[in-house]
């Protein structure tokens, strides 16, 4: 959050800058009035649909309820359909369709990270 003494926000904007110089697809959000991890349920809510969201926009499918867009950085338009041959290929690595989220426990940021070998 952006009241967090324990991992300031500082750090995740310097996660989000790295991402932005390599060009990884990403979403930051900074909770208001949070310290370190989500205590406020309307947080908590917010952060697992931000996920959601973000998974939807890189896989290519539009979750059942409707969900807030979250801003995507470095979002690519082929992303999703990339992300479909990936999976449907053979001979792809299994790891280049990976989606991590970056995380501490006040910040949420998300990236789709592919393999060494597949970028």
């Amino acid at each position: 959050g952006l009241e967090d003494e324990i991992v300031p926000p500082a750090q995740a904007e310097m996660m989000a800058d790295a991402l932005r110089r390599k060009g990884v697809p990403f979403a930051y959000l900074a909770f208001e009035g949070e310290q370190h991890g989500f205590r406020q349920a309307p947080n908590i809510r917010r952060a697992l649909e931000a996920e959601l969201y973000f998974y939807g926009k890189i896989f290519g499918f539009t979750p059942a309820d409707e969900i807030a867009p979250v801003p995507i950085e470095m979002m690519r338009p082929s992303a999703p359909a990339l992300t479909a041959a990936l999976i449907a290929s053979s001979a792809s690595c299994s790891s280049c369709v990976m989606l991590r989220p970056v995380v501490s426990s006040s910040v949420c940021v998300f990236a789709y990270v592919r393999c060494r070998l597949c970028r």
